[in-house]
C-alpha cells in the first residue's frame, strides 16, 4: 500500500489544499484528528475525494469529532489511523477487482 500523510497544525483550508494538490498521485491520509475542524470546511475538502477517486487512489480523513449527517456521501473520515490504513487497502482490492 503506497500512501502519504498529510498531518496540519492548524486548520488553514488554503495550505491544506495546496499540500493535497502536490500530492494527488498517492493515497491521502488527512490526519487531523487532534484539530478542529468545521463542517465546512470538511466540504470545502470533498473535491479532492472527487480528484483522487478519478486518478485511481483514495482520500481519507482521520478526525473523531465530525458528525458525518450533514457531509456529501463517499467523502471517508474514519476515526483512527488503522481505520484510515484499511480502508484504503479495502479501496485497492476493489480498484483491483474493477
Amino acid at each position: 500500500m503506497n500512501y502519504k500523510v498529510i498531518k496540519p497544525t492548524i486548520i488553514d483550508v488554503k495550505s491544506l489544499t495546496e499540500a493535497i494538490s502536490e500530492n494527488l498521485k498517492y493515497n491521502l491520509i488527512l490526519d487531523i484528528a487532534e484539530l478542529p475542524i468545521s463542517e465546512k470546511e470538511i466540504k470545502e475538502l470533498y473535491n479532492f475525494h472527487t480528484k483522487n477517486n478519478t486518478n485511481g487512489t483514495s482520500f481519507v480523513v482521520i478526525n473523531r469529532e465530525i458528525s458525518l449527517d450533514n457531509l456529501p456521501d463517499g467523502l471517508n473520515i474514519v476515526p483512527t489511523f488503522q481505520e484510515a490504513t484499511d480502508l484504503i487497502d479495502l479501496e485497492e482490492m476493489m480498484r483491483d477487482l474493477g
